[in-house]
């Protein structure tokens, strides 16, 4: 019965060391380094990839690359759905673009995912994504009419469907 009465005590104990916690993160955070947090995602098209080139890029700011080593599946060396890299921008604020290289052996590049206008402000978080694929993107669509010089009205025999 005794230890009942602690039970609320826990409680406030455990709010107050949160909140103290959560206190001393957002003092750091304003005296911290300005990161973007880059999700990696990738479909099953990519397969094997040796590393993972990341160029930003900004109009106030020189280019910055980083090499990072891809997450890789232990039993099949293949790359894994979805990973993510801490990017440090020293001093960085404003709108970045982020260009990843997915590299093959001997260096190939694989394929390119982009992340434009990510915006960073200096001593910040940020989170941003790209997604790598191989496949071929769709073919752009267009008017049946005016692409032959024919008439350029459809009907519903010529609609779309997914």
């Amino acid at each position: 019965m005794r230890g009942m009465r602690y039970l609320p005590k826990l409680r406030y104990m455990a709010a107050l060391a949160f909140l103290t916690g959560m206190g001393a993160l957002t003092a750091c955070s304003s005296d911290g380094p300005t990161v973007v947090a880059l999700t990696i995602s990738s479909d099953d098209t990519v397969g094997m990839v040796d590393q993972i080139v990341v160029t930003v890029s900004g109009a106030s700011h020189a280019t910055v690359t980083k090499m990072i080593a891809p997450n890789k599946n232990p039993d099949s060396g293949v790359i894994v759905p979805s990973f993510f890299s801490r990017i440090e921008l020293d001093g960085w604020s404003g709108k970045v673009t982020l260009k990843v290289d997915a590299l093959g052996a001997g260096g190939a590049i694989i394929t390119t995912a982009t992340a434009e206008d990510v915006l960073v402000r200096d001593h910040g978080a940020v989170a941003a994504q790209v997604k790598l694929t191989t496949k071929a993107p769709p073919p752009p669509l267009v008017d049946a009419g005016s692409a032959d010089g024919g008439d350029a009205s459809a009907d519903a025999g010529d609609a779309l469907t997914f």
